[in-house]
């Protein structure tokens, strides 16, 4: 603050607070009275990670009744004041179990085609329409109109060429880095999960350890998500920080340093990478020189203990020898 104050005293400084908790997503439409709501979006990575680099669930699961009603409160209230005729997408975290707006954009957003093609509606023929002068009631949408659950979940994942930029951080945060995303639609939320991380490049069952190197703050939560590892059927490695924590867990696991983990990932070693970072971007520490690695050798990294344990339904999933279920064909529009 002092730093800020001192470049430019006359200026105000923003100060944010960060609220942890779960991220939510709406894709809505308006027309400043009727609101079609197709449903809300779930990301899996906790508030504070782009909704870009997110991976996103929908419908989203296990939300309370009360969270619902009041995200779509906050729509229509918006929808109204603000006059729309189109889309309107907005985020949301809940914290606790108070629901705050982080954004609202009067625009479509990139999970328009995801949450099309879950529901199999074509949202932007329906904005279309109402951006030309149609009401939603006369579209067979009248009020505050809840779309049917759809048949199926899909799992938004993102994908990263990270590899291609030498130098550049690759731990997810608020700064979008990937630069597309995949796809996967099932019956069920285990395998959707399973698509999506096969198709943005995972290998499932992973073949290899798994590696882990966790920031301090985030080690209890590691330990948790290690103990589910084992009992997965995954080997287990561990830099030694994180190794101290598993140690005293009193979990199976292999000790490497920084340079052996590095070294093991180049050389393809390992199945996965979980690295989650200390401090921000820093290409002295050897945390950024492992994720570094890991995608230089297009080797599974997740800088997100959500992401991991999401990698872990998928790899239960496959393990468990499940079989895929087709997706649903399209549903009725109206």
């Amino acid at each position: 603050m002092r730093a800020a104050l001192a470049v430019d005293p006359q200026h105000p400084v923003l100060v944010d607070r960060y609220l942890p908790g779960v991220e939510l997503e709406v894709d809505a439409i308006g027309d400043g009275t009727h609101l079609l709501v197709p449903g809300v979006m779930q990301h899996v990575e906790r508030a504070g990670v782009h909704s870009g680099d997110s991976m996103t669930v929908f419908p989203a699961p296990h939300l309370p009744p009360e969270v619902v009603s009041r995200v779509v409160e906050i729509l229509q209230s918006l929808n109204r004041a603000l006059g729309v005729r189109g889309f309107l997408n907005a985020q949301f975290v809940v914290h606790g179990y108070r629901v705050y707006l982080l954004e609202a954009n009067l625009r479509a957003s990139r999970t328009v085609p995801f949450v099309s093609k879950v529901l199999g509606i074509p949202l932007v023929q329906v904005a279309t329409r109402v951006m030309l002068g149609a009401s939603l009631e006369e579209l067979g949408f009248p009020g505050v109109y809840h779309l049917p659950a759809p048949r199926q979940v899909g799992v938004k994942a993102p994908v990263f060429s990270s590899e291609k930029l030498p130098g550049a951080e690759v731990a997810v945060g608020p700064e979008m880095r990937s630069t597309g995303e995949v796809i996967g639609l099932d019956r069920h939320l285990p395998g959707a999960l399973y698509k999506a991380f096969v198709a943005a490049g995972a290998r499932l069952p992973l073949q290899g350890p798994l590696l882990l190197s966790v920031a301090r703050r985030e080690r209890a939560e590691a330990v948790r998500l290690a103990r589910r590892a084992v009992a997965a059927g995954l080997v287990l490695w561990a830099t030694p920080g994180t190794a101290e924590a598993l140690q005293r867990a009193g979990l199976p696991h292999r000790r490497v340093n920084y340079e052996q983990a590095v070294a093991a990932v180049r050389g393809r070693e390992v199945a996965a990478v979980v690295c989650v970072p200390t401090v921000g971007y820093d290409p002295t520490r050897p945390g950024f020189r492992l994720r570094r690695a890991a995608f230089e050798a297009r080797v599974p990294c997740l800088t997100s203990l959500e992401t991991a344990w999401a990698l872990l339904d998928a790899v239960e999933f496959a393990r468990a020898a499940l079989t895929p279920q087709p997706t649903a064909g399209p549903a009725a529009l109206g």
